[in-house]
């Protein structure tokens, strides 16, 4: 059963992947800081978040964002569902697409980010296995 992108359902998901991950345990043993992701329309409609609490190696908590998310979180990154699937289908890497700016750095920089690489790859991987629906039309 597909589950909405960012919604509880697969939050929950993909919080029990990431903990079940050697892989990303290993790549993320230096994160320390909570993370939020968005997804909207193309128009800027249906918008989505999700606040990941990651924690050297360990997805502590991963649920809807709310408004004082942004206040604990050291990056925050936002897109339409149109790249976000193309990232999590494994068309666009989510650095490129930060890059190219078809995903946007809203909090953090990219510098700071890129000494994560391994853990941002390893983080998108695991999304990736996870049975993901997007909104009509994307």
């Amino acid at each position: 059963m597909s589950l909405d992108l960012f919604g509880a359902d697969w939050l929950n998901a993909w919080q029990r992947e990431l903990n079940a991950n050697v892989a990303y345990r290993d790549a993320a043993a230096q994160w320390e800081w909570p993370l939020i992701l968005c997804a909207c329309g193309e128009d800027g409609s249906q918008k989505v978040c999700a606040y990941l609490d990651l924690w050297r190696g360990e997805c502590r908590e991963a649920r809807p964002a709310i408004a004082q998310d942004d206040e604990r979180a050291r990056f925050s990154i936002s897109g339409s569902f149109a790249v976000w699937k193309q990232v999590l289908d494994g068309r666009l890497e989510v650095v490129s697409a930060i890059m190219l700016r078809r995903l946007t750095l809203d909090k953090g920089s990219v510098s700071s980010l890129l000494g994560y690489i391994g853990a941002a790859k390893a983080l998108v991987v695991t999304a990736a296995a996870l049975d993901t629906a997007y909104p009509v039309g994307t």
